[in-house]
Parts: C-alpha cells; structure tokens; sequence
C-alpha cells in the first residue's frame, strides 16, 4: 500500500526540483555575461 503522504511528498520535490531546474536555465539565458564574469574573477 502506497502512503499518501509520501506520494505528496515526492510530488512536491519533483515539482519544486522542475520549478528550480527552469529558473536556473532561465536565468543562465538571460544573464550569460554575469555568469562568466563571476567565473573569471574566481
């Protein structure tokens, strides 16, 4: 027997990890220049 609560759980994680996942490419497309910039300095 599958536990609802458990079921929640997971929907929530893959929701937010596509939700983060999505910000994070958006973000990496709209600010390239910035992103290199920070990893030449370092």
């Amino acid at each position: 027997m599958s536990n609802p609560l458990k079921i929640g759980v997971y929907s929530l994680v893959i929701i937010s990890g596509c939700m983060t996942i999505a910000c994070g490419v958006k973000y990496s497309y709209s600010q390239p220049a910035t992103i290199e910039k920070e990893e030449s300095d370092e």
